[in-house]
């Protein structure tokens, strides 16, 4: 064996194979033997070549190729060995070999891993006994199948429908069902063969070809309505295409015009049926006729039914149900057996005894057919109407042996009839809330028909039934009937609708106020055949219309009266007001002078004594401006002065006018505002007077050593992200100035007690701490103004927090502002000077201006005209209107001082004259007047006054004023 692997790669060895001495017998028997294996092995891939072409449905028919390539491998070695041994080819001989050898290794492994598919072939036995399983199979199929063709022809003498073939150029092939034949096609024994276009009018034929087409190019089914004219009626007909066959359709034709005519008369539905039930009965008794040639046929009939089939063999008991019959119960097909128990177990309980009899009725020949509605239950629990028609077939012996029918769900039907019969009960329903009654009038017949709220509305008993024309009129008012008549005559002439109210008498002799409209119906010809309306009592809403328009008598006496108390009140306030600043004038112009230095000057206790003095009459002043601003606001006459006004200035200003409060009771005044609060649109000097109102509150129930703040804060909100305006200035909602004190506190109960006018919290207060009750009044009333609110914390004992929320645009830049000043008033009636003890004395340099008083009182002449001349101007004296226009034309004054109410001329008749006169045109006018009522200071302007100031008058302020007027300085 060494040797052998030796001598394997060795070039110089010499092999031995066919090197045998040239015998001619041996040569001879191995060339014979080489030849004839290759022929053989040459022809056996021949035979296994036929034989799988001849049997292509052999199993395994690849191993047959790799053995013929195998065999075909072996042949052409064995005669590369008889070549060789002329020609030493040896090279070529090893290659074949190899590829010999790869197709006999891949063979053997392709058939290791195809013998175990090869075992499980059946034997020739299994095959047998399986081919006689089939046969058996195929037999019971063949008389089930018969069987089914039994139970075809019985249910389709219970369909009502037309059914035939035809090819898809329209040429009838034959009838399926020809129980009833439709007028307009003939019998099948004279149009099978022909063409639909032959016997059928054109339209419907036309038609019918269109479905046909659409039917074969699609394969779905084909429904369609159309109306056929049979002699001198018109039919409906549901007609459903179907497609049955490579070239053919199926026509499935079904009169619905019983179905159409479901709501006509009940004499007309009961002949149809009676007519549908003989049509029924006549195709069962022609049972016989040609049925369905085939089962999928008989399929495709059930397809195109909406009915449910039924087929009940009385001799065996057993029933047969279509798919369509389950799913209308909600049942899938293996869900019902054929036990008759199926049907009748699912009947509603109350329908159960009367469908069962109806049957029992039908088998013993009572009824010549069967049919019932009644209710079934659904899988779901859940109940359905249908209609259920059938026939029985008898024996010889009179025996019923089958019964068929069909079954149709109306449950849409019933609902609609319940519908309407609620619809009906609602109606009456809604005509008796609504007092509503319906009415007809027969022209012809003269015949009144009434709804149930009609009797009601007439009281008329409706055991007597609708009245006559003539009882009607009758019931009619006296007063009323004649126009009533009118009325309707010319509905009826013209013919038109009309709407009317009259009052009828009921036979209790009580009155009612009707209202009655009516509409005319007309025939096809336009005559006037009825008057159909309706009558409304409308007799609580004719006493509810005299109970308001007495109520309205009464409510314009009560405006009269409230309108004279309004107006006396005002008067009251208007005279109050000047009767009580006249003295108050003299009295502070008076203190004013004197503190002032102008009439010599005073030594301490004198100066003291008349501070008071004028602390009193400004405190009597600001009760008569509170009563007035509130009266101002009630009557809806105070009006907002806005304007552009710092937040910082404003709460500055305020906490400095009640500095002197603060101070006497050592109480700590804080403001807590933001940086650069910036400006609102507000009225200033309101405004300011709601924070001092609130501010003095504070300080005044505050024990000595108390606090109060003021906070300001801003409650903003997010601009409109979708809608930005780089232009407008950012905004909160509300700036919230909140006033927060240390002081008694107020109770929960008398919370109640706040912002009320000439009110405190209780009569103990009144002579602890002095007021009128009007500050929080006007507070709350002049921050409504501003469309603002506001509201208070507070707890017995330990102080409260006034909080007043004004909607605002805050502008944080001073280039938005107005030119005025910012905080400062825009008028010079409300100029606040600084407060100085004296007005220095200065020589004047130059001619002081002239000025021309008008002034009835002594007082106020005295206190005006020493002050002025105090100052150097020299004056003219005027006592009425008439003297001071004559004075105004003789020295040409150059500052004009007006009273308003004086003696045989009033000041505004005089400031009209001197307005008319052209060198007088241009002259300053101040009014000066205890009129300080809504729209006194518009009067005053309007009759040509620059100026209007209220008395008592601050003498620094008139001044100021005057030198504005005159643009001098003193």
């Amino acid at each position: 064996m060494p040797e052998i692997f030796q001598t394997l790669f060795d070039h110089h060895f010499i092999p031995h194979g066919h090197c045998y001495l040239w015998q001619p017998e041996l040569v001879g028997l191995h060339l014979i033997g080489d030849i004839l294996i290759a022929i053989s092995y040459y022809s056996i891939p021949l035979a296994l070549l036929y034989f799988v072409g001849k049997r292509g449905d052999i199993p395994f028919n690849r191993i047959f190729l790799l053995f013929s390539a195998f065999i075909v491998a072996c042949g052409t070695t064995h005669l590369l060995s008889v070549w060789t041994l002329w020609y030493p080819i040896y090279w070529l001989s090893g290659v074949v070999k190899a590829t010999t050898a790869g197709i006999s290794l891949y063979t053997a492994i392709v058939l290791v891993f195809l013998l175990p598919k090869a075992l499980t072939l059946p034997s020739l036995a299994a095959t047998n006994q399986k081919l006689e399983a089939e046969i058996a199979e195929r037999r019971r199929t063949e008389s089930a199948l018969a069987e089914s063709e039994a139970k075809s022809r019985a249910i389709l003498a219970a369909i009502p429908d037309l059914m035939f073939r035809v090819n898809g150029n329209g040429v009838y092939l034959g009838y399926v069902s020809s129980n009833q034949m439709i007028d307009l096609v003939p019998s099948s024994a004279h149009s099978v063969g022909k063409r639909m276009a032959d016997i059928l009018p054109p339209e419907i034929a036309q038609r019918q070809l269109n479905c046909i087409h659409q039917a074969l190019s699609t394969g779905e089914l084909q429904t369609y309505e159309q109306q056929v004219q049979i002699g001198d009626r018109l039919q409906d007909e549901e007609v459903r295409v179907i497609k049955s066959g490579e070239d053919e359709v199926l026509f499935i034709i079904r009169d619905v015009s019983k179905q159409q005519a479901a709501m006509r008369a009940r004499d007309q539905a009961e002949r149809a049926l009676q007519q549908l039930n003989q049509e029924l009965e006549a195709r069962v008794e022609q049972r016989t006729a040609a049925l369905w040639e085939s089962e999928e046929r008989w399929h495709l009939a059930l397809q195109g039914s909406n009915d449910g089939i039924w087929d009940w063999n009385l001799k065996t008991n057993q029933m047969f149900f279509s798919s369509r019959w389950k799913t209308m119960r909600g049942f899938t097909e293996d869900d019902i057996g054929p036990d008759p128990e199926e049907w009748s177990s699912r009947i509603h309980p109350d329908d159960r005894d009367r469908v069962m009899q109806a049957v029992a009725d039908h088998f013993a020949h009572q009824t010549p057919f069967y049919q019932e509605e009644y209710r079934v239950q659904r899988k779901d629990g859940t109940y359905i109407w249908v209609l259920d028609r059938g026939q029985a077939l008898w024996d010889e012996a009179g025996k019923p042996v089958r019964m068929a029918g069909s079954e149709s769900d109306i449950t849409d039907r019933k609902q609609a009839e319940a519908q309407l019969r609620q619809n009906a009960a609602h109606l009456a329903a809604a005509q008796r809330i609504a007092n509503l009654g319906s009415w007809e009038f027969d022209l012809k017949t003269q015949e009144v028909i009434w709804s149930a709220e009609v009797f009601r509305i007439f009281g008329r008993d409706p055991e007597l039934g609708s009245p006559t024309y003539e009882e009607v009129n009758r019931s009619i008012h006296p007063d009323d009937r004649s126009y009533h008549q009118q009325v309707v005559q010319q509905a009826i002439v013209t013919p038109q609708s009309y709407e009317l109210e009259f009052r009828a008498v009921r036979p209790d002799g009580s009155l009612r106020h009707l209202q009655a409209r009516g509409e005319p119906i007309l025939n096809p010809e336009g005559q006037l055949i009825r008057l159909v309306g309706t009558i409304l009592d409308i007799t609580d809403r004719k006493q509810a219309e005299e109970q308001l328009r007495q109520t309205n008598e009464q409510l314009a006496l009560s405006n009269l009266d409230l309108a004279r108390a309004t107006r006396l009140k005002d008067e009251f306030l208007a005279t109050m007001s000047h009767e009580l600043r006249t003295p108050l004038n003299a009295v502070l112009g008076m203190s004013e002078g004197l503190q002032d230095g102008v009439f010599g000057p005073l030594n301490p206790r004198q100066l003291q004594a008349i501070t008071i003095i004028e602390q009193s009459g400004q405190h009597l002043l600001d009760l008569i401006n509170d009563i007035l601003d509130l009266s101002k606001i009630e009557a809806g006459k105070l009006d907002l002065d806005l304007n552009d006004v710092s937040v910082q200035i404003l709460c500055d200003t305020s906490l400095t006018f009640v500095q002197p409060m603060a101070t006497k009771k050592r109480i700590h005044l804080s403001l807590h505002c933001p940086p650069h609060p910036g400006y609102i649109q507000a009225d200033d000097r309101r405004l300011r007077q709601v924070l001092i109102n609130l501010l003095s509150n504070a300080i005044k129930f505050t024990p000595e050593g108390g606090a109060v703040t003021l906070e300001v804060t801003r409650v903003s909100q997010q601009r409109d992200a979708n809608n930005p305006d780089p232009l407008e200035p950012e905004s909160p909602d509300y700036l919230c100035f909140s006033i927060t004190d240390t002081g008694i506190g107020i109770a929960p109960e008398n919370m109640y007690k706040l912002f009320q006018p000439f009110s405190q919290i209780d009569s103990s207060l009144n002579r602890q701490y002095s007021g009128t009750g009007l500050g929080l009044a006007l507070v709350r009333r002049i921050t409504e103004l501003h469309q603002g609110d506001v509201t208070v914390r507070s707890k017995l004992g330990q102080g409260s927090c006034f909080t007043v929320q004004i909607p605002a645009r805050v502008y944080p830049m001073a280039a938005t502002i107005s030119p005025s000043t910012p905080g400062q008033p825009r008028s010079p009636a409300t100029i606040d000077l600084p407060d100085e003890p004296t007005i220095p004395m200065v020589t004047p340099v130059a001619p002081m201006p002239l000025i021309l008083l008008a002034e009835d009182n002594p007082t106020n002449v005295q206190t005006l005209t020493q002050y002025l001349k105090a100052l150097g101007y020299p004056l003219v004296l005027a006592r009425d209107g008439q003297e001071a226009i004559a004075l105004a034309r003789l020295h040409h004054p150059n500052l004009i001082l007006m009273d308003i109410q004086m003696p045989k001329m009033d000041g505004l008749k005089a400031i009209r004259r001197i307005r008319a006169e052209l060198d007088q045109a241009q002259v300053p006018i101040i009014a000066l007047t205890a009129l300080a009522m809504p729209g006194d200071r518009e009067r005053c302007l309007a009759a040509g006054a620059n100026e209007y100031l209220t008395k008592p008058v601050k003498l620094k302020q008139l001044i100021a004023l005057m030198q504005q007027l005159l643009g001098r300085r003193t």
